[in-house]
């Protein structure tokens, strides 16, 4: 998945949440937590906190 910065401004400690339909499992580029039995949120790691104007982080994961 990728999530973009369509604006002008920098996005620090960037998180989507969202319904995965299964229990996410070998996630990349991102933290997962549970915020019910199949919502999760995705959130940034270290090494991608912010997004920059114009540009994206990419991550994923598997679902059973």
């Amino acid at each position: 998945m990728k999530s973009k910065n369509i604006g002008s401004e920098t996005i620090s400690n960037w998180a989507l949440k969202f319904d995965a339909h299964g229990e996410i499992s070998g996630l990349w580029n991102g933290i997962a937590y549970s915020s019910s039995e199949t919502q999760y949120i995705i959130k940034s790691t270290g090494y991608n906190y912010e997004i920059q104007p114009d540009q994206e982080v990419n991550f994923g994961y598997c679902v059973t």
